[in-house]
């Protein structure tokens, strides 16, 4: 059921609490917007799911930081069945990995790099870069 086109104002209020709010808490804050047809928290969740909004689980998600050094922005990159072949790992490790649900384990973080051609120096200093400003944080 198609409970009509999300507003402007709707997506920014998305962007500007998913990291703090649960679907839920954002459907039943929709609903309270003016001349709003309502939106359910499994509408929220499709809404994050097709524009790649996700809670990450992961302190830092390298994959983003891969995909941004190649790509500037992650969501330029959409995975196929040759991709899926070449690094080794299938499609819902990949949205694991993508969305922060799991830590990339070295070997697919190694593949995934020589996939795109990232050098391994590059890679490598993507990976140990902010290692020290995560400690001043902490």
């Amino acid at each position: 059921m198609n409970n009509g086109a999300w507003k402007p104002e709707e997506e920014d209020y998305v962007l500007q609490n998913y990291k703090t709010k649960t679907p839920e808490e954002m459907a039943d804050h929709l609903c309270s917007f003016p001349n709003n047809i309502p939106k359910s928290a499994t509408a929220v969740q499709l809404y994050m799911h097709r524009n790649r909004i996700a809670i990450s689980t992961v302190k830092r998600n390298l994959i983003i930081e891969l995909l941004t050094l190649k790509f500037i922005d992650p969501k330029y990159f959409t995975p196929n069945k040759d991709f899926y072949k070449a690094v080794k790992i299938t499609a819902p490790r990949w949205w694991d990995l993508y969305f922060g649900r799991s830590m990339a384990t070295d070997e697919e973080y190694l593949a995934i790099a020589i996939h795109f051609k990232v050098s391994l120096q590059e890679a490598f200093e993507s990976r140990q870069l902010t290692i020290f400003d995560t400690a001043k944080n902490d």
